[in-house]
């Protein structure tokens, strides 16, 4: 990694290199070492662990070596033609790749996984329960969630300001009816 940047948030530190090198050597189908560069930009949990958030590599090119005495023993034409070939996909190797693909899959299905755990219940029954909530968010106007109170709790009068006749007693809007001229009625 060459001149990364950190930075401080309240939960995560994210480290942001804009150039970073990524090695890795392969034994078969013949011995290579391939050198991906790009930018990695990772997030830290703010905590003791420093377990990773998140993480995203842009790959903007890739190298394949294979050593000289490997190329110059190979007589073999189709051997040869086999070597020309990328072993790897952008730097990065099939079975990495599968990996990742795998991990898009299951990224989702985290919530139902811990459901699950934490409640005990069964797959089909997790995923009711996630799609019921799901749907409950939804469907709910977002003003009413925020303004949901406890059942318990008693709404409180709210004085307002208006004022009040001698015997200190509210006067509704339209005031009195002597107050008011002939004719007129309240709204």
């Amino acid at each position: 990694m060459k001149h990364p940047k950190e930075s401080f948030h309240n939960t995560s530190i994210t480290l942001d290199c804009d150039q970073c090198t990524m090695v890795t050597h392969h034994g078969k189908p013949f011995f290579t070492k391939v050198c991906t560069e790009g930018r990695l930009i990772l997030e830290f949990t703010f905590d003791d662990l420093m377990r990773i958030k998140s993480w995203h590599f842009a790959v903007r090119s890739h190298r394949e070596l294979i050593p000289r005495n490997v190329m110059l023993s190979q007589q073999d034409p189709g051997m040869l033609d086999q070597l020309s070939k990328n072993i790897t996909r952008q730097g990065i190797t099939n079975s990495t790749l599968n990996y990742l693909r795998l991990c898009v899959i299951l990224e989702p299905m985290q919530e139902l996984m811990s459901r699950h755990k934490a409640y005990a219940l069964s797959p089909r029954d997790c995923l009711k329960t996630t799609l019921f909530q799901k749907w409950q968010r939804m469907v709910a106007p977002p003003g009413k969630r925020e303004s949901q109170r406890p059942a318990n709790k008693r709404r409180k009068r709210r004085d307002g300001g208006g004022r009040t006749d001698a015997n200190g007693r509210r006067i509704r809007r339209g005031g009195r009816a002597s107050d008011r001229p002939a004719g007129e009625r309240p709204v």
